[in-house]
């Protein structure tokens, strides 16, 4: 079992998409950005798309819009991690957001 990842850059070397699947390619993660802004001087998307794949076939995915954007400012996260947390594995995930509806 393995994971790989591919990585695509335009000509201004912007990360423009992540494609991440399993070896056997029938679970995959496909997450493209787009309309990149400058951002205290850093350049940042400011949408990006996730598709979950199935053998290829685009099985769900959702839409990340950002209208404000603050970069290195401190975030503070008050949360625990409840007793009966598992962890999951990367094709836990993917095999769960493949799943045909029925």
């Amino acid at each position: 079992l393995g994971i790989i990842y591919q990585f695509s850059v335009d000509r201004e070397n912007k990360l423009t998409e992540t494609y991440i699947r399993e070896k056997s390619e029938k679970y995959s993660v496909r997450w493209m950005y787009t309309d990149f802004r400058v951002i205290d001087k850093q350049i940042f998307p400011r949408d990006m798309q996730v598709q979950a794949l199935m053998d290829g076939k685009s099985k769900g995915g959702m839409e990340i819009n950002y209208n404000k954007i603050e970069l290195d400012k401190p975030v503070d996260f008050d949360f625990s991690i409840p007793s009966k947390y598992t962890r999951i594995t990367f094709n836990q995930i993917v095999k769960s957001l493949t799943r045909s509806k029925k």
